[in-house]
């Protein structure tokens, strides 16, 4: 008896997992033509330990006419680790189907394959043919910087990338690059992104629509900087504070009205110091009262329905030899100022609220 037969008795008839898997091993080091067909069956294997094993002793032969077992066994995998070594080694075989195999994955973000794919291809020596194949292949190696350069063509698959079930730093990314490329195809996504869960992925997405600044966003920007309740106002504040830029996307946005809007939608100061951020917010609702323009009084509606807000802190301990980390809640109560607010409605003969004057860039002048 050779060791092929010998091993295939093993495989056939020993109850040990472990001793069945060593010998499969072994028939992928032994690399014989005549034991493929009997790998292929083992890749079929409802132990999904054994089916693993198959196919890395199969993708030892480098040959195509086991490509298409490895795509199986790869879709029916039901363990995730396995299932991402098997994908792996299917780059073992030389056949011009397994670029095309890997490249599907740089096309669907939905699969949480693409940068794998990515990096596969790489060692294949793949090379986009043209820049909306080079757009999906930098996405999914993350190689966000480089997809600025091609402008308009990387918005599409941007887009695609956004409403993915990825990570949400990804989704961030995604949301970043579109703001600085501003095409107007990725306003409605964008505006749909803002159901994120994740706050940190709502701000960078409002910081792309600010950035867009088309006329189409403003009330969406308006609705979500003041109606949102979970929004981290946090965050947002840092980058206005600390974002020159930022800044004057703003002001390209809104003109005269930026910090009438901006303010009053921030419920948080550094450093807790809620007072001096009342005392501010309560001057410039008598200013926008002695404005009085449809934009200054639907400002002022939004700021009499400001929701008071949540906030978690972490405490720093006074004590050097405390080492323990704390964290404080604290509720910001607004309701002086949407009683202020409301009370300058009234004095203006209680206006109503036009969403309408947003879309006029001559309101945005006081």
């Amino acid at each position: 008896m050779d060791d092929i037969d010998f091993l295939i008795k093993e495989i056939n008839n020993n109850k040990n997992s472990i001793a069945r898997m060593h010998a499969i091993d072994k028939l992928g080091i032994l690399k014989n033509p005549k034991t493929i067909d009997f790998l292929i069956m083992l890749s079929k294997d409802n132990d999904p330990y054994i089916c693993y094993h198959a196919t890395e002793s199969l993708s030892k032969f480098g040959d195509s006419k086991v490509l298409e077992p490895l795509i199986d066994a790869f879709n029916s995998m039901s363990k995730r680790y396995l299932k991402r070594h098997i994908f792996k080694s299917i780059s073992n075989i030389k056949s011009p189907e397994v670029i095309e195999f890997y490249k599907q994955f740089i096309y669907n973000f939905k699969n949480d394959y693409e940068h794998d794919a990515a990096e596969i291809l790489d060692k294949l020596l793949w090379k986009p043919k043209n820049d909306i194949e080079k757009s999906y292949y930098l996405i999914s190696k993350h190689q966000w910087g480089d997809l600025i350069p091609l402008g308009n063509i990387a918005v599409k698959p941007l887009i695609e990338y956004l409403k993915s079930n990825n990570t949400y730093c990804y989704r961030e990314h995604s949301a970043e690059i579109l703001g600085i490329i501003k095409d107007e195809r990725a306003v409605i996504p964008l505006i749909e992104a803002l159901k994120d869960k994740n706050n940190s992925v709502k701000v960078k997405v409002l910081k792309a629509l600010i950035k867009i600044g088309k006329t189409s966003c403003i009330e969406v920007i308006i609705n979500n900087l003041f109606d949102t309740v979970d929004f981290d106002y946090i965050d947002f504040y840092s980058i206005y504070r600390n974002n020159e830029q930022f800044q004057n996307d703003l002001k390209k946005l809104f003109f005269d009205y930026s910090e009438f809007i901006i303010i009053p939608a921030i419920t948080i100061i550094e450093d807790r110091h809620y007072e001096k951020y009342i005392e501010k917010l309560h001057s410039i609702i008598l200013e926008l009262s002695k404005i009085n323009t449809q934009i200054s009084v639907n400002i002022l509606y939004k700021i009499s329905r400001r929701k008071n807000i949540e906030v978690i802190y972490e405490i720093i301990s006074d004590d050097p030899t405390d080492k323990d980390t704390y964290y404080e809640n604290k509720s910001i109560d607004l309701g002086f100022i949407r009683e202020t607010a409301f009370r300058e409605l009234e004095k203006l003969g209680n206006p109503l609220y036009d969403s309408s004057a947003y879309y006029n860039i001559n309101n945005w002048r006081i």
